[in-house]
């Protein structure tokens, strides 16, 4: 007699249908993170290869021996070459290196072009465009440029018709050698003094460049701005990774919350089938065939999507079998739950209970909160699930936040960054003599009244600033000697050089740098600023008060191949590990500045500025020892050295480019130009910045779908408990108290869990970058954390709890009535 292959939920079409969804949800969540990530990785290393090249590796001044086994290596699949033919001088002061590239160079390095193009004719040069600006010349092509070629010992005068202005790129690049400024075509009678190759390995071998450094190359310089190969817990990937890891335990606990949903609903029906003669190896198989059907259309719209999203296959064969085996844990879940389910049929009762009235007695005087335990017993699991999947989801938003608002601050910091910044070209103001150098001591010249209108006065620019930088006064106050700039340690350590020198009477002073400005952002920096002291902008109008800057310092970012045996000498050891502050000036103490053939000028503490504060924030230099003055400290003259110009984000900003870099060269200023820079950082900001909002809102918009699938399931428990609880003679409002302590219990629990494992993330990312003046409790400030947002994303998801359960509430009374 042939047996019977038994197939109940197989040949259920609706079965497979709410299953099928399910997996495809499940699917979609985890097919998104995977896109977004590999999106993301491929954006950036765009991003980085038009910035830094997309070379691999590079090897300077390499020899020719080196060269021929480069090129023979089958690792090797494009070589570009550079040579150096010296370096450059104009008007006497050093410019950077000379030479010439050939064409792979030129691809590999991604350098662009602001105007023009490189030279094709012996007499042409293309120029650094910030070399333009270190030297004074403005952006015109067809100019004449005069140079002085330094070749070995020799001094060779050169003419050149500028014929391209290249993008900034050499200031960004890793190098151990020589990087080109200056290009020219090949030069027949000049040798190169060094030749350079930098190349690109065939895909497969990317993992193993480091090899070629033990094996051919000795100084081996790796493109390491540029991450060619997917690291998933690298600074840029790690948070990428971590909503990936979310969206695969989410998916894992919502299959499992689901699946386990549908067994209890179920047992009944499975135990008549049992009882019928159904053995557990038959539902397996035919559970097995019932996912099998399932899986079809999330299969198709697997492969669809690596066909269409074009997904790496290592990617796509690690996120095949994590999704498999959170189906095998699904599987074998729901195996082990049929399992337990007893034959016996006579093991459950009709809908209405018989219940003892001792036990009615009994149960009346149980208070809400016990037995609000009693029956989180019966369903501790689900309701363990479900606090994890929204302790889940809370701690992703969290997250996202957290980027956000890095982005956001980020773009911030950058649209208060200058443009374009000028500035008068510092003067020799006194001269003197050691015995072992001359020392110069430079002040920046005032810009003339008149000149500095040109500037300012454009209706194009969106923004203007104007200081004065003055280099001239040292100052002194009463116990100044015992201040720890003065021991060796700090000075052969730390960046005081700047500001400790020889006066021109030979005696050794602090020069700090005194700012003064008349633009209200000045003002209001300092209203806002001062941690010791008072603002009082009468006094400080007057020019008689000052405010300093005197913020605390380390040499944590010190290291031993900056400064060597600093550690072994005890006479300039600093310990790294100590934050040092100058306690010596207090509020209120008098402060003498005295610069050359001036009547020294005293004036009154009002303030003190201790804690740091990043200048990009606030446009306003942050050196140690600034002293902050009004412009009536120099009496009616109202003096301007520095200008800061904010361009409009148009076609318009480069022309405005062009027009002051000429005025800055027919007036002999410095001119530094950032304005590229700023619009590709922008751009890349702004695409994050809209990235992770797009993903707080998917993740709210999934926590609601997950709210809503709770309801369902919800909603037939509760019915059922409501039956149970009016059979024990329990009333209507005992019953509706037990949810509320649930979720008043629940609501907070999950809250706190929540920002706890956050936290925890958080300190686990902080770890690499572990910095004495960046304590981890800076993740929380306004620059990467923000409190009302978070209070928002709380109330927001108790709100969505809170409508959940009322509408529970309403079906319940409902069904009441119809009762």
């Amino acid at each position: 007699m042939m047996k019977h292959r038994f197939r109940y939920y197989s040949k259920n079409k609706r079965l497979i249908f709410r299953f099928t969804c399910i997996l495809c949800s499940s699917l979609l969540v985890i097919l998104f993170s995977l896109f977004m990530q590999n999106h993301f990785f491929e954006t950036k290393k765009m991003h980085n290869e038009k910035l830094y090249g997309s070379w691999h590796g590079a090897e300077y001044n390499i020899k020719d021996s080196e060269i021929s086994d480069l090129l023979d290596n089958r690792m090797i699949s494009q070589t570009g070459f550079l040579y150096a033919l010296g370096d450059v001088q104009f008007n006497n002061n050093f410019q950077g290196s000379i030479g010439y590239v050939d064409d792979t160079f030129l691809e590999l390095s991604n350098i662009d072009f602001m105007k023009g193009d490189m030279p094709d004719e012996k007499d042409e040069i293309a120029i650094e465009k910030m070399k333009l600006d270190q030297m004074g010349l403005d952006y015109s092509l067809n100019q004449t440029i005069s140079i002085q070629l330094v070749h070995d010992d020799e001094i060779i005068s050169k003419e050149y018709r500028l014929c391209g202005i290249l993008n900034n790129y050499s200031a960004t690049w890793t190098s151990r050698g020589r990087l080109l400024s200056f290009f020219i075509t090949k030069d027949p009678t000049i040798k190169p003094i060094e030749e350079s190759v930098f190349f690109k390995v065939n895909d497969k071998y990317l993992e193993s460049i480091e090899d070629l450094n033990q094996k051919m190359l000795h100084d081996l310089v790796i493109n390491t701005n540029v991450e060619f190969v997917y690291d998933p817990l690298s600074s840029q990937n790690l948070p990428y990774t971590i909503l990936f890891g979310c969206a695969i335990i989410y998916t894992l606990l919502l299959l499992i919350y689901t699946f386990r949903q549908w067994t209890n609903a179920h047992s009944r029906e499975l135990q008549m089938l049992k009882a019928m003669g159904a053995d557990t190896s038959s539902f397996l198989q035919d559970f097995t065939e019932l996912m099998g059907k399932s899986l079809l259309v999330p299969a198709a719209l697997f492969i669809s999507s690596i066909i269409i999203f074009s997904i790496p296959l290592m990617q796509i064969f690690v996120t095949l079998i994590i999704y498999l085996l959170s189906l095998g844990i699904v599987f074998a879940n729901c195996c082990f739950m049929v399992s337990r389910i007893p034959v016996n049929i006579n093991s459950f009762t009709e809908d209405t209970t018989i219940i003892k009235k001792t036990i009615k007695v009994k149960y009346k005087k149980i208070t809400p909160f016990r037995l609000m335990i009693r029956s989180f017993r019966f369903h501790w699991m689900q309701e363990l699930l479900q606090i994890m999947i929204c302790i889940l989801m809370i701690t992703t938003a969290y997250i996202s936040l957290t980027h956000t608002i890095q982005n956001d601050s980020r773009l911030k910091q950058i649209g208060k960054m200058p443009d374009i910044s000028i500035s008068t070209i510092p003067e020799t103001y006194y001269t003197i003599e050691t015995e072992n150098l001359i020392i110069n001591a430079n002040a920046y010249p005032i810009i003339d009244e008149n000149k500095l209108n040109q500037y300012i006065q454009n209706n194009a620019l969106t923004a203007f600033r104007t200081y004065y930088m003055d280099l001239r006064y040292y100052a002194d106050w009463d116990s100044i000697d015992q201040s720890p700039m003065w021991n060796d340690k700090f000075s052969e350590t730390l960046s005081f050089n700047r500001w400790i020198r020889e006066d021109w009477n030979n005696v050794k002073r602090l020069f700090p740098d005194i700012y003064s400005s008349q633009d209200t952002s000045y003002y209001d920096f300092l209203s806002s600023h001062i941690d010791e002291g008072e603002w009082n902008r009468e006094d400080f109008d007057q020019g008689d008060t000052i405010y300093i800057y005197l913020p605390e310092y380390t040499g944590e970012y010190i290291t031993k191949e900056s400064i060597p045996d600093y550690s072994s000498d005890p006479n300039t050891f600093y310990d790294t590990d100590l934050i040092y502050q100058d306690q010596t000036l207090h509020v209120g103490d008098t402060i003498t500045l005295q610069a050359k053939n001036q009547i020294p000028k005293t004036c009154k503490v009002g303030g003190i500025i201790r804690q740091y504060f990043d200048s990009s924030e606030v446009g306003i230099p942050n050196n140690l020892y600034q002293i902050f003055v009004s412009s009536s400290f120099y009496g009616e003259q109202q003096p301007v050295s520095n200008i800061d110009l904010y361009l409009p984000q148009d076609e318009t900003s480069e022309n405005l480019e062009s027009h002051y870099s000429g005025l800055a060269a027919k007036d002999g200023y410095h001119f530094y130009n950032t304005a590229q820079e700023k619009r590709k950082e922008r751009e890349i900001i702004q695409n994050d910045l809209v990235l992770f909002t797009v993903i707080l809102i998917a993740i709210f918009c999934i926590l609601t779908f997950t709210q809503v699938l709770f309801i369902s399931h919800k909603r037939k428990e509760l019915k059922y408990q409501y039956k149970v609880f009016y059979q024990l003679g329990i009333s209507s409002s005992v019953f509706h108290q037990i949810q509320r302590i649930e979720l008043l219990i629940k609501i907070p629990l999950i809250l706190a869990v929540s920002f706890g494992l956050f936290t925890c993330l958080q300190y686990i990312s902080y770890l690499p970058n572990k910095r004495l003046m960046d304590p981890f409790v800076s993740r929380f400030s306004e620059e990467y954390w923000s409190w009302p947002i978070f209070i928002i994303i709380n109330i927001c998801f108790i709100l969505i709890i809170a409508i959940c359960s009322f509408m529970i509430y309403r079906k319940q009374k409902k069904e009441k009535r119809i009762v």
